[in-house]
């Protein structure tokens, strides 16, 4: 939550507060899309966190599913601008920018009918997925600025927000996955009853 807030009020907060073209620079003229982007993706970023909490979910049951439709309003119109998003910035990121917004609109829509046919770990784990995408901007920002990616080039900026939800999911896969790979629990197998399976009487 630290991480989100820090991160809304020193790269989005601007934005909401400051709409003009020395603002928003060379994002002047999508600005709409570039606002509606910032919006949604705001709502679902301060909404997420407290959906993720289990103490919630467990004393406020209609606050949860309140704030829970919340997120998936702020999710349905942060992607939507960004498929706009991708046919205006350069090919390699706009591409990568395309397949988020595609990847964030799968997630809320696996965690929404999951839940829906009541299948809550299965939501929880969808919900998770659906964060890691939410968050990637913030992870992107934090990300871009560092001098380990200098050397790809004019690819950097692409391939860090490709990094900063693919890796993130990879890591939640094999944490989620980690108990169903092992060995399958064996039943009981039941003694046989005495003069049954042996024909003894």
């Amino acid at each position: 939550m630290c991480a989100a807030s820090w991160f809304w009020l020193h790269d989005a907060f601007p934005y909401l507060i400051d709409y003009s073209e020395e603002g928003y620079r060379r994002y002047w003229p999508d600005r709409r899309s570039l606002l509606a982007h910032i919006l949604g993706g705001s709502i679902a970023l301060l909404a997420g966190p407290f959906q993720l909490w289990s103490g919630l979910r467990r004393r406020l049951p209609r606050l949860h599913r309140s704030l829970g439709y919340t997120y998936i309003a702020g999710v349905a119109l942060g992607a939507s601008a960004s498929f706009y998003l991708t046919f205006h910035t350069k090919p390699d990121f706009g591409l990568a920018l395309f397949v988020l917004a595609v990847t964030w609109w799968i997630s809320i829509a696996m965690a929404y009918a999951a839940v829906r046919n009541g299948r809550l770990d299965a939501h929880r784990e969808w919900m998770i997925r659906s964060y890691i995408v939410t968050f990637a901007f913030a992870s992107y920002r934090y990300g871009v600025g560092l001098s380990v990616f200098d050397g790809l080039g004019a690819g950097r900026d692409a391939s860090v927000l490709w990094l900063s939800w693919v890796v993130p999911m990879m890591v939640l896969e094999l944490w989620v996955q980690r108990g169903r790979i092992g060995p399958a629990r064996r039943s009981p197998v039941a003694s046989p009853s005495k003069g049954t399976a042996t024909g003894i009487s």
